[in-house]
């Protein structure tokens, strides 16, 4: 009984030992590791910077592409301002369409009421071709007069536009031709006036014996009751003798 006694204190101091000497080497082992992790220096983050891509340019457009662009411009009434932009791009002034009407005829005919003074004295500061003529053989001095611009018709004959004799027949007998068909549309739409006149008179008539037809309508049923009636009383009368 003793020696069993003796043999398990001796395993019990056994085990503190060991348990000891694990605690001892664990604590140095830590002890080591943070020293290691004290010496080892902490790498710098470097920040990373991404390189600006260049920025592409818009494709330029080509001549003819800016030339349908001008005139666009000019039939849809743009400023100054943006005839001058567009301008810069590079369009061949001169340029005509498929009408023969070039930039400078577009300019007096559609351009912006307001500014069409400044663009066509713009387009002749630029040195556009002023003779030109378009495929029913009229020039933009031409095109003014005929539409009774007769100031910018002036600014172009001042800057060396081309007005011959026979220009000026041609004019007054297109200007004659206006008014002849402003006469025949006038005319035209005073005759609309007296049909539409006749026709609301003949509507107003047949809405009247319309009416009066029914109310003849109505008295004739009326009168049918009322004797249908009588009969019925004078046969009652009848009857009741």
């Amino acid at each position: 009984m003793r020696l069993v006694i003796k043999k398990s204190m001796l395993f019990v101091i056994i085990a503190l030992s060991m348990t000891l000497v694990c605690s001892q080497f664990l604590s140095k082992a830590v002890a080591e590791d943070a020293e290691t992790t004290e010496a080892q220096p902490v790498e710098e983050v470097q920040p990373v910077v991404e390189e600006a891509q260049p920025v592409e340019e818009a494709p330029k457009l080509s001549q003819s592409s800016l030339n349908a662009k001008l005139f666009r411009a000019l039939k849809q009434k743009q400023s100054l301002a943006v005839i001058k932009k567009i301008v810069e791009a590079g369009p061949d002034i001169n340029a005509a369409d498929n009408y023969g009407r070039t930039v400078l005829i577009q300019a007096v005919i559609k351009s912006s009421p307001r500014e069409k003074m400044d663009i066509v004295k713009y387009f002749i500061d630029l040195g556009v071709d002023l003779d030109v003529k378009d495929s029913v053989g009229e020039s933009a001095v031409i095109k003014a007069k005929i539409a009774g611009m007769d100031d910018v018709a002036k600014v172009l004959e001042a800057a060396g536009a081309k007005f011959s004799e026979e220009d000026v027949t041609y004019v007054e007998s297109k200007i004659k031709e206006v008014a002849d068909e402003r006469e025949k549309q006038r005319l035209i739409a005073e005759a609309d006036k007296v049909v539409q006149q006749i026709k609301l008179d003949l509507k107003k008539q047949a809405d009247a014996i319309k009416a009066e037809q029914e109310e003849r309508a109505k008295i004739i049923r009326e009168e049918n009751a009322t004797s249908k009636a009588k009969q019925q009383e004078q046969g009652r009368e009848q009857e009741a003798k």
